[in-house]
């Protein structure tokens, strides 16, 4: 029995699974997906398998396991499963930065001449050990916007504190222009799983 979810269900901060900005998908090999970002970034954290993304930035480039990215608003990503994947989407609207001494500015400076495009950052065991509890959370339905913004916070320090600033300002290249407002909240979004034959849609 899950008691959380009986004890909280009617609580004002119980969101619910559609609103919750952490979602959980699982691929088998060959299935294909795509998701859009029109007004919103999303970290994916591939947490198993391989996965092959293409959008109008770049085409077919690989994320393999234990490895995250920065997904850029305003396009269409398409992705196929490679192996059979898991992952975590977080969905947010702008960063949800709370250290006074981050500075997207300032990672300007470390930014190469030549941008790529895919920039995969491998998911060290700190980052790891919260997505764990993620999922904990999302299998027991834990859909608290208190948990929600706390798992968000030590995400957002961790990526911070334990990568380089090379390492920083290339994972947050689409939101190093220096015109981001730092009191921010992580976005609420809707995302829907809709099965079309042999492809698989996720609409944010």
């Amino acid at each position: 029995m899950n008691h959380f979810f009986d004890k909280n269900i009617c609580c004002t901060n119980y969101v619910g699974e559609n609103n919750f900005a952490f979602r959980y998908f699982k691929f088998k090999i060959k299935d294909k997906f795509i998701f859009g970002a029109k007004n919103s970034y999303s970290f994916l954290f591939l947490l198993d398998g391989k996965i092959a993304l293409s959008c109008s930035c770049f085409d077919k480039h690989i994320a393999e396991k234990n490895t995250m990215l920065l997904l850029g608003t305003g396009m269409d990503y398409i992705g196929e499963s490679l192996d059979d994947a898991k992952f975590i989407l977080l969905v947010f609207d702008e960063p949800y930065i709370r250290c006074d001494r981050f500075s997207f500015h300032q990672l300007k400076n470390y930014l190469p001449s030549n941008l790529p495009c895919f920039r995969p950052l491998h998911i060290i065991e700190p980052v790891k050990r919260v997505l764990e509890d993620v999922l904990y959370y999302l299998d027991n339905k834990m859909y608290c916007r208190n948990l929600e913004t706390i798992k968000v916070n030590e995400l957002f320090f961790l990526i911070e504190a334990l990568y380089t600033p090379e390492e920083n300002a290339l994972f947050f290249a689409p939101l190093v222009d220096g015109k981001i407002n730092f009191e921010l909240l992580v976005k609420k979004s809707h995302v829907k799983l809709i099965r079309l034959k042999s492809w698989q849609k996720l609409v944010i």
